[in-house]
């Protein structure tokens, strides 16, 4: 059986997150997160999107994570990462994807 995946893709002001049964299999969106300034800094919103990823993983949703930011981000997002999602994150890379179309994300991301 595949690993169920979770796929951030983000920046400073928005992350996409993605499920996948696989490496190779085609990426659905789940949720589409905006910083709507509530967030005082990058800190805050990579926060909120890691309060999301702990919820996901709580409830059994995905086996394996992926992260992908602009090195800055990447950074924060590594250091507010619970033992747990450690231990789920299968890669991180430091590339700035938020923009990309959905259908055109997964292609982008090399290794994948």
């Amino acid at each position: 059986m595949a690993d169920r995946l979770w796929i951030l893709v983000a920046n400073e002001g928005r992350a996409r997150l993605f499920s996948a049964d696989g490496l190779a299999e085609q990426w659905t969106l789940i949720d589409d997160f905006h910083d709507e300034g509530e967030a005082v800094n990058e800190h805050g919103f990579a926060h909120e999107v890691t309060a999301e990823l702990e919820s996901g993983a709580r409830a059994g949703e995905f086996d394996r994570l992926i992260l992908v930011a602009p090195p800055a981000l990447l950074s924060v997002l590594r250091q507010g990462l619970s033992a747990d999602l450690r231990q789920r994150l299968l890669m991180d890379m430091d590339l700035d994807l938020s923009q990309l179309k959905r259908e055109e994300t997964a292609d982008d991301v090399p290794g994948l």
